[in-house]
């Protein structure tokens, strides 16, 4: 299938100049990146993790991709071991994983946050490799050209009307949320002909997922814009790591739905629906017995199938579908309450509120950050984890012993952040485990702990940097009462 996608594409692709590159690297340091980035028209790098569940799901996506790409000398695609490189992630401000940076000609282009699947990555890198908007000169190339992607415009004028046209088109397809089409522009008589078209200028949408056409005016960049978000059907795919990273950086609401083997018929009757409906939400599925790792913590009914609508990942904000056959009488009726904001909320984890815990540090979420990391009055240390990291585990025993050493200071406070459940405010976690100081009259700026993770690692980098008095205890009630002898 990948090959079929490459060879249709490659028809099309506007053959370039070639570039004569070194043998590309096998691995992506802060020595090579620079040169790397200049020496290939299309550069894709991922900025991996090792033990980040999500960067392991992406790497045998990228060695398809690699495989099939082969030797084609104007594209690179590689990594960045983060743990390794921490001094390149902090300098170009990577803060989330997986993270993967696309460069073009030299220069940053995005960051790619669309579909996950080897073939849509193959369509997104040679879609890159065409001009912004191809030029068709006959019907047999026009045909050919509008079954390439899942979604293709063809712009259909007269020559005089070329040039405004093709700048109104050319916007268009810079905006981001058209990555996954492709643009082409034509004056052919014939193509006009073909297709009908009695008046220009005249854009078509072929939707080659429902194999419809919808046709409009060229008028403005917003009315193109809105003609094609309102006429391009989504399709569903079945949910990986890598696409749910994708639809949660979007911050888009999606839906999910949770099946097995025997409710195939519930996919195509929400598939359908969605179709024949006016909602634009993306929807993925899961066969769920399969993937416990995926469903452990969503607000499941407890049965299979299961519908879901994330409105705020990062907040864990769902609304369930709770009927207990999905129809599609209730799928109207499921989404109609939603455009209202009806439907009750479930949580997929409930909050993380700050605990003591007993050991001396307090377990904080974003909402706190700025009230108590960035307290004014105190030095701040916090500790950053992910709760599947070893490292973490190892450390923490030893924060605590630090916390519990300095437990007497009243100016000094130290924290705990699950940088796995929430993106952390300003800091660049380059890995598990990352422990940053904040002096109390330098809070626009942290210190980055870089030494051993043992009790005298810690302890030692703590009275180095502390700007407050490490003898200074609490005061407690009992330090203010005047001490009452016993008369004799």
């Amino acid at each position: 299938m990948y090959r079929l996608i490459l060879i249709s594409l490659l028809c099309l692709v506007v053959f370039c100049e070639e570039i004569k590159t070194p043998e590309k690297p096998e691995t992506v340091t802060l020595e090579n990146y620079d040169t790397i980035i200049q020496n290939y028209k299309i550069v894709m790098i991922h900025f991996d993790v090792e033990h980040d569940p999500y960067c392991r799901s992406v790497r045998p996506i990228l060695k398809k991709v690699k495989k099939y790409i082969g030797d084609e000398q104007n594209i690179f695609i590689g990594s960045v071991n983060v743990l390794k490189e921490k001094t390149l992630a902090m300098r170009e401000n990577i803060t989330n994983y997986p993270s993967v940076r696309i460069y073009r000609k030299g220069k940053f282009y995005k960051n790619y946050n669309k579909g996950a699947e080897a073939s849509q990555i193959l369509v997104f890198i040679k879609k890159l490799l065409m001009p912004f908007v191809s030029k068709i000169d006959s019907t047999w190339e026009a045909s050919k050209f509008s079954q390439s992607l899942s979604w293709v415009v063809i712009a259909y004028v007269k020559p005089e009307e070329r040039e405004e046209a093709h700048k109104l088109l050319k916007e268009v397809a810079h905006l981001p949320e058209f990555d996954e089409y492709l643009f082409g522009i034509t004056t052919n008589e014939d193509v006009a002909k073909d297709m009908k078209i009695k008046k220009t200028p005249k854009i078509v949408l072929y939707s080659n997922m429902d194999h419809e056409k919808y046709y409009s005016d060229i008028t403005s960049v917003s009315k193109i814009s809105n003609f094609l978000k309102e006429n391009s059907h989504p399709y569903i795919q079945e949910l990986s790591f890598a696409r749910l990273s994708g639809l949660i950086r979007t911050r888009e609401p999606f839906v999910i739905l949770f099946a097995d083997s025997e409710y195939d018929t519930k996919i195509s009757l929400v598939k359908s629906y969605m179709k024949n409906s006016e909602k634009r939400m993306e929807v993925v599925w899961l066969d769920g017995p399969k993937n416990p790792v995926f469903y452990r913590d969503f607000p499941l009914s407890g049965r299979w199938p299961c519908l879901l609508i994330s409105t705020n990942w990062n907040d864990g904000t769902f609304h369930r579908y709770d009927d207990k056959r999905i129809t599609r009488k209730g799928l109207n009726k499921f989404f109609e309450e939603f455009e209202k904001g009806t439907l009750p909320v479930v949580k997929k984890i409930k909050q993380e509120e700050i605990t003591e815990d007993n050991d001396d540090t307090a377990l904080i979420t974003p909402k706190d950050w700025r009230k108590m990391v960035l307290d004014e009055t105190k030095d701040t240390f916090v500790l950053i984890y992910a709760p599947w990291c070893e490292y973490c585990k190892a450390l923490r025993p030893h924060y605590v012993d630090v916390a519990k050493y300095f437990s007497h200071v009243e100016d000094l406070a130290l924290f705990r952040f699950n940088g796995d459940a929430y993106q952390v405010p300003g800091v660049t976690v380059a890995g598990y485990p990352t422990l940053v100081f904040y002096p109390r009259n330098q809070k626009q700026k942290y210190i980055s702990y870089e030494g051993s993770r043992s009790f005298g690692g810690l302890k030692e980098f703590i009275e180095e940097n502390a700007t407050v008095d490490l003898t200074k205890k609490k005061e407690t009630s009992l330090e203010n009462e005047t001490e009452q002898k016993p008369e004799l």
